[in-house]
């Protein structure tokens, strides 16, 4: 939606073991799961991804910082103006994992 790029925050609330995201042109960043099998996001706590410039924090809702375990090279893309598609896949630690979507569509003005 929009008439200009949006700059996306993604929330993701535990339990969560990985995640992927990759954008529309193929951008991706992620966090791995681990050989220990803990949750990378544990219960009760969110992760905040913002890709917004100026922001570009990778941070849980205690202010620990998880931009260290995103896997090599992570592009925190952009949404595109007018329809695009991208692919989350999370490995949640239970059901109740989940992941949100939240961004202000932008418009050229006069």
């Amino acid at each position: 939606p929009g008439d200009v790029e949006a700059w996306p925050r993604w929330e993701l609330s535990g339990p969560i073991k990985a995640f992927d995201f990759v954008g529309p042109e193929g951008q991706s960043f992620g966090v791995a799961a681990g050989t220990d099998n803990v949750d990378v996001v544990p219960a009760g706590r969110t992760l905040t991804i913002d890709t917004r410039p100026g922001y570009k924090t990778v941070r849980d809702d205690q202010g620990t910082n998880y931009w260290p375990l995103l896997k090599p090279q992570p592009e925190l893309w952009s949404i595109p103006d007018g329809d695009s598609t991208c692919t989350v896949s999370i490995t949640p630690g239970a059901p109740s994992a989940l992941v949100r979507l939240v961004f202000q569509p932008r418009y050229e003005g006069y």
